[in-house]
């Protein structure tokens, strides 16, 4: 992304500084706006790129015609620039895709890459004043002979079809301000193992606070009723109550955490002659690795694998005798659901 604001700035801006001063007489262009309700409007969209220009280049009598349109994709807003000339046939295009839900952000960017293709146009179109100029100045060495291509190179075709290496556009957001904070709330299950005597369901709450690729990520869990039964029909059931803390961090859409959990273990006697109930607690340390997808509208699902060092290797007895210890390694396999604002 800051590789796409580099080359407009270098293409931009010291035309910019060179140009002469235009009028709308110099360049003008229709443009054709279409976006989701949630977007900014087209008399907001032409606000950006006037006031990125210092004048009015659009008229509904041009003969250049843009067409501005911003769709809801599968994961992530899409948006596209495209350019005709007179006829109606196509000269070009560019697409931009964000990767957050803030259509505000996408429009101004797209307001900022069509401020800066028209600058380039207007320019290349502005009469030229090399007769004022002495004989000595309007001679070209190499060097700027090669400059003067390159710019009527670059003015000459409409905006490139080629975005950033990582198919977004650059984020003004983001050079203003740095990286965004986001927060994040899901609910999830798992299937886990080590945890008890059997494979035992753990549901969750967690909620996350995200800048950049870092997360910390806090949650509390809870796993189903487990029972156990000896030959001659005594037994037990166990459950747990978890809490816990997460640093994460993720390049989407993989993510690493290092993840602890502490909380309680509840067992009670069935069919013994003295029933009885106790609790101890468990403690837990270990990494977390996970795959999140993007959906619309600022949800995700997200896959997790879990590996936890049993701290606490807490012991089940029965009739004064052990029944169950739990093992050094313990693991889940969850699917967690949710949405990021």
């Amino acid at each position: 992304m800051r590789f796409t604001w580099l080359v407009l700035a270098v293409l931009g801006v010291p035309r910019a500084a060179l140009a002469a001063p235009r009028t709308e007489s110099v360049f003008s262009a229709t443009v054709a706006y279409t976006a989701p309700r949630a977007c900014p409007s087209a008399e907001e969209f032409k606000a950006i790129v006037v006031a990125r220009l210092g004048f009015e280049p659009f008229a509904a009598d041009a003969g250049d015609h843009v067409l501005v349109s911003i769709e809801e994709g599968s994961h992530a807003l899409e948006g596209r620039l495209e350019w005709r000339d007179q006829a109606g046939h196509w000269t070009g295009d560019r697409t931009f895709t964000a990767h957050t839900t803030d259509c505000a952000e996408l429009v101004r960017t797209m307001g900022f890459a069509l401020a800066v293709q028209i600058n380039l146009l207007a320019t290349e179109r502005a009469p030229a004043a090399a007769e004022d100029r002495p004989r000595e100045d309007a001679r070209e060495t190499p060097s700027s002979a090669k400059d003067a291509a390159a710019r009527r190179g670059a003015s000459a075709a409409p905006p490139p079809t080629k975005d950033t290496k990582d198919g977004s556009p650059p984020r003004a957001s983001e050079s203003r301000r740095g990286a965004r904070t986001v927060f994040g709330l899901g609910v999830g299950g798992a299937l886990a193992l080590g945890m008890s005597p059997g494979p035992a369901g753990l549901g969750r709450l967690f909620a996350s606070v995200a800048r950049g690729p870092w997360m910390v990520e806090l949650g509390g869990e809870l796993s189903a009723k487990t029972v156990e039964h000896r030959a001659d029909g005594a037994g037990y059931s166990q459950r747990l109550l978890l809490a816990s803390a997460a640093g994460c961090w993720n390049p989407e859409p993989f993510g690493v955490c290092v993840l602890t959990k502490a909380g309680v273990f509840k067992v009670e006697g069935r069919d013994i002659d003295v029933p009885a109930s106790a609790s101890g607690a468990a403690v837990e340390l270990g990494p977390r690795v996970r795959l999140r997808q993007r959906l619309p509208h600022g949800l995700f699902i997200a896959e997790r694998l879990e590996a936890l060092f049993n701290l606490t290797r807490w012991r089940v007895t029965l009739d004064q005798i052990p029944v169950w210890t739990a093992p050094p390694l313990a693991g889940t396999l969850g699917l967690d659901v949710g949405a990021v604002f």
